[in-house]
């Protein structure tokens, strides 16, 4: 089980870059138990999951009207319906997508947008080719049914199901790129 580092043009192993254990991370952040051992690259500024319920059940959405996530966040996704996806979507993956972004708007969005994420780090997607052009993607379109375990100003670290992790590196949008809930079919 390793940390694989996304970048739009390339995805490599971080084994090469100065890693700091999580769990040094967790002690600082009050966490612990299961991310012990595992590693994130050094930055000034993250976030770590603490133990405990990070992931299962979406949100209930009547939480996020309580949320301290940015209103423009709130009210885009908040528009969003799971069971119309917008054109080049996949039913299953734009559903999850959904589920996704509710459970990183309870969780995450506060922190995110203190440390200054914008909505297309998060929500960004290529106009015309949203599940496909990964250089557009923002942050929620590639959780894909995993969850977000830290958090940082320019990184944000996925774990999948299967214990394997994905570093987000946030990067200037795309030409192309817009939010979720400007795509066409929406």
């Amino acid at each position: 089980m390793g940390v694989i580092n996304f970048d739009p043009d390339s995805v490599t192993s971080t084994a090469s870059m100065a890693a700091v254990p999580i769990s040094r991370l967790a002690a600082l952040a009050g966490g612990h138990g299961e991310i012990q051992n595992r590693q994130v690259r050094k930055s000034a500024n993250i976030t770590v999951a603490k133990s405990g319920n990070s992931g299962g059940a979406p949100a209930n959405p009547a939480n996020l009207l309580n949320s301290s996530a940015p209103a423009e966040w709130l009210e885009g996704f908040g528009s969003l319906d799971p069971n119309i996806a917008p054109l080049g979507f996949p039913a299953k993956w734009w559903r999850e997508t959904i589920r996704d972004g509710e459970l990183f708007l309870a969780k995450w969005a506060r922190q995110a947008a203190h440390l200054g994420w914008t909505a297309f780090d998060v929500f960004g997607a290529h106009q015309t080719a949203p599940a496909a052009n990964y250089a557009a993607m923002g942050l929620v379109l590639l959780i894909r049914g995993g969850r977000v375990v830290a958090i940082s100003a320019e990184t944000a670290i996925i774990e999948q199901a299967s214990g394997s992790r994905l570093t987000f590196t946030r990067r200037p949008p795309e030409r192309e790129a817009v939010l979720l809930w400007d795509l066409k079919g929406v």
